[in-house]
């Protein structure tokens, strides 16, 4: 990375790192365009028996998707960068024996896993996932890092389920929920947003996030080694999936 991607990839983490759980959950999950996308990405998952699978989601924040699955994985792990967010997702996880929790960096997921990750998982079926637009709060190097890094743990009897945000929908966002939650992102100026590029850069805090368009998104995947996949738009979300995740017929 050049010296600026650096600084920015910096920002942006010092920005998730910091951030107030309470802050994200009720700005994310409460707010309707996204917890569409929520619901949607739960009706994925619940469409198909994993009771003898383990469920690996990259960037799993607070745990509030994660944790919507009591009883339905054998195992879950969940992994994500903040110390903070990962202990916020211990305590609502309350002591579940099927939860683990690791704090790293996901563009090292293989050995992350291999080094704190239960030893009982290794030998069962996974769905790993990544989603409400984890992979567009990261700069591009990273986020190629870190879906390679999900596609090379893989195996032909794993799943996964990756959810974006929709190119298409990022203008109304911007209106309607980025300039109307400084306490998540900051202030939200005209130069802030590129809506062609799919790109939101709040520069008085570092805040990022990338929506896709399809194209891009197919290409990222194939880029970062994933085998067969289907995608399919709901809502303002875009949805990739794979293994015994099949497509999803709308309500």
């Amino acid at each position: 990375m050049s010296e600026a991607e650096l600084s920015r990839t910096a920002s942006s983490w010092r920005v998730w790192k910091t951030m107030n759980a309470d802050v994200y959950d009720t700005a994310f999950y409460r707010f309707p365009i996204f917890r569409q996308v929520y619901q949607d990405e739960l009706r994925f998952v619940r469409s198909r028996d994993w009771t003898d699978s383990c469920l690996i989601e990259v960037g799993s924040g607070p745990g509030e998707f994660m944790l919507s699955f009591p009883d339905v994985f054998k195992m879950m792990v969940g992994v994500d960068r903040s110390k903070r967010l990962i202990d916020y997702a211990a305590r609502q996880a309350a002591g579940d024996p099927s939860v683990h929790l690791i704090s790293g960096d996901a563009a090292q997921l293989r050995q992350l896993l291999e080094e704190c990750g239960p030893a009982e998982a290794e030998n069962l079926p996974k769905l790993v996932s990544c989603v409400m637009n984890t992979l567009g709060i990261l700069e591009p190097d990273v986020r190629s890092s870190v879906m390679a890094n999900m596609a090379a743990i893989l195996r032909p009897e794993d799943s996964f389920l990756i959810a974006v945000f929709n190119r298409e929908h990022l203008g109304a966002a911007v209106e309607s929920f980025y300039s109307a939650n400084p306490d998540l992102c900051g202030t939200v100026g005209d130069g802030d947003y590129d809506l062609a590029a799919g790109d939101l850069r709040v520069k008085s805090t570092g805040y990022y996030s990338h929506w896709f368009d399809e194209d891009e998104l197919s290409n990222d995947l194939t880029a970062a080694g994933f085998g067969d996949f289907g995608i399919e738009r709901h809502g303002v979300g875009l949805f990739a999936f794979g293994g015994r995740i099949r497509p999803l017929v709308s309500a």
